[in-house]
C-alpha cells in the first residue's frame, strides 16, 4: 500500500472528481417503507424476482411495524381493563369456558384473585387450546 500510494491517491482523487464521490444515501422512514412494500409477494410486477424471494404480506407488515415502533406509546396499544377478557382463578375449566377463550381472540388472558385489579397470572391460550377437554364436560 505504501509503495502504490503515490499512484493510487491521485487516481482516486481524479475518479472522485469526474465520477462523483461515494454516495452515503439513507432512506427516510417513509421511503424505506415504500421500498419494502415493493418487495411484497403477489404484486403484479415482480421485476424478475422469484415468488420465494419476495416478501409475504405478513413479513412486510411486521417490518413496517418494527420501523414504526420507536414512535409507538404503550397507551396507543394497550386495552383498557374494562374491555379485557379476564378469568377468575376459581373459574371452572370446561368446554363452555374453552369456547369463550377461543372466540375472544386474545393470546394471553389475565387471571385475577378476588377482584379484577388483583392480577395474579397470565393464561397463554395457545397452550390451553391444545389440551383435551373431553373429560371435563
Amino acid at each position: 500500500m505504501c509503495c502504490l500510494y503515490c499512484l493510487a491517491a491521485p487516481a482516486g482523487k481524479a475518479l472522485d472528481y469526474f465520477l462523483g464521490g461515494h454516495s452515503s444515501s439513507r432512506y427516510a422512514k417513509k421511503d424505506l417503507k415504500a421500498l419494502i412494500e415493493l418487495h411484497q409477494a403477489g404484486a403484479d410486477d415482480h421485476h424478475g424476482d422469484s415468488e420465494e424471494d419476495a416478501l409475504t404480506k405478513e413479513e412486510v407488515k411486521m417490518i413496517i411495524q418494527t420501523i414504526d415502533m420507536r414512535a409507538l406509546k404503550v397507551t396507543d396499544i394497550m386495552v383498557p381493563m374494562k374491555d379485557l377478557m379476564v378469568l377468575n382463578e376459581k373459574d371452572k375449566y370446561n368446554r363452555q369456558l374453552m369456547k369463550k377463550i377461543a372466540s375472544s381472540g386474545y393470546s394471553k388472558i389475565p387471571v385475577y384473585r378476588g377482584q379484577k385489579p388483583n392480577i395474579q397470572n397470565l393464561l397463554v391460550t395457545k397452550n390451553l387450546l391444545r389440551t383435551d377437554t373431553s373429560k371435563n364436560t
